[in-house]
């Protein structure tokens, strides 16, 4: 389940994704550039998810959005959060290449990421922790060996519930894949 009126519009479409890769100098993995073109920005209602001995509580994806937007969820743009913690995402005292990419806002300023550090065709999904990261020397868990499943961990928070009762958002038009893990969280928030 989505906060109503939480998902970022417009929507990113394949050009724009693409621009932001190339100004990133990554490549975001299919089933992620499905998630954005479908969901960007998103908040999913108090979800979390347990990795390394620990329940993240996700505040919300990470959007995109064009250069000189008025939207106030500009703070939540995936090149504007990059750009704020950029120093402390990688190793690379030259800082040519983009190491990791913030893809999620956690509960207290930890971050979801795309770690490109082992493999630059495959990220696997981390969890960036800003209190124990330091210039060029980044602090992260891991998460998940891909996007899709790090969808897969996700679920309502057993404490929290959802933020707001309303209706889930579709996932017509989202890849198989994607829709098939994420249809299976959206369908355990329901209320």
């Amino acid at each position: 389940m989505w906060v109503p009126g939480s998902i970022v519009e417009p929507l990113p479409d394949d050009d724009f994704i693409a621009k932001t890769e190339q100004n990133l100098e990554v490549v975001f993995p299919e089933d992620y550039r499905e998630f954005l073109k479908a969901y960007s920005g998103g908040d999913p209602s108090y979800a979390s998810f347990l990795a390394a001995g620990h329940d993240w509580c996700i505040d919300r994806f990470l959007c995109l959005l064009p250069s000189g937007s008025d939207d106030p969820r500009g703070c939540y743009d995936i090149e504007m959060v990059w750009g704020q913690i950029d120093d402390r995402l990688g190793e690379d005292p030259d800082g040519t290449g983009t190491e990791m990419v913030p893809i999620a806002a956690l509960f207290a300023g930890d971050m979801v990421c795309l770690d490109y550090r082992e493999d630059a065709r495959n990220p696997k999904l981390v969890v960036w922790l800003h209190e124990e990261s330091d210039y060029l020397k980044p602090s992260t868990r891991f998460v998940a060996n891909t996007f899709t499943e790090f969808l897969d961990l996700i679920q309502p928070h057993p404490e929290l519930g959802p933020k707001y009762p309303g209706p889930t958002c579709p996932l017509r038009g989202l890849a198989v894949g994607v829709s098939r893990h994420l249809g299976r969280w959206l369908r355990a928030t329901r209320v």
